[in-house]
């Protein structure tokens, strides 16, 4: 059964915030925007880091109805009411919007994690799948050891995370360590052209 809401209970290894511009030869979409008393800069940054996925999977997600935040909210609190301490981001399926805390932390490690899940579900849940689940069980050790992982995890986390992995500039890493979720990756990221 899919859940409401996915939370990004992640505390990741936060290695820098990576320069980024719009792939080669593809428009740059304005995605994230702002919900509440937001620093425009930290909604920049958002978009900046969307801006490293294909021009198709932006526009997909606006044409979809989705709506992507940046939050001056307390995740864990006003949208999750209390059910975990701390959390980045949030990607609520059945009202189609994805909302980051405005906290630096979580604008660079929870952006693209966040927009994995809406790939996965937009995708028929592809994380769900038996053939995703053999994935997981023979990749997710290299993957938690190599990224130095440690937060909750489960399959649903296991592929956005890989998402954000192969969008942050540590694809090279990702296919060394995790070459069929790489190859996963790169098949769903197909499904939506």
């Amino acid at each position: 059964m899919r859940r409401t809401m996915i939370a990004g209970c992640i505390v990741l290894s936060l290695v820098g915030a990576a320069n980024v511009q719009a792939a080669e030869g593809e428009s740059y979409v304005t995605v994230a925007q702002a919900d509440g008393n937001v620093n425009q800069a930290s909604v920049d940054r958002a978009n900046d880091l969307l801006n490293v996925m294909p021009e198709n999977l932006l526009e997909g997600f606006l044409d979809n109805g989705w709506t992507f935040y940046v939050t001056d909210k307390n995740i864990a609190y006003d949208i999750l009411g209390g059910q975990f301490n701390s959390v980045k981001g949030v990607t609520d399926f059945d009202n189609h919007e994805i909302y980051i805390e405005q906290r630096d932390a979580a604008i660079e490690t929870a952006v693209v994690h966040e927009f994995g899940h809406y790939l996965d579900y937009i995708n028929g849940d592809q994380s769900q799948t038996s053939e995703f689940a053999d994935i997981f069980n023979a990749e997710s050790n290299s993957f938690v050891t190599t990224f130095d992982v440690d937060f909750y995890y489960d399959v649903s986390e296991f592929f956005a995370d890989g998402v954000y992995r192969y969008y942050d500039g540590e694809r090279n890493t990702l296919v060394q360590a995790c070459p069929q979720l790489t190859a996963y990756i790169e098949t769903v990221v197909k499904m939506e052209t």
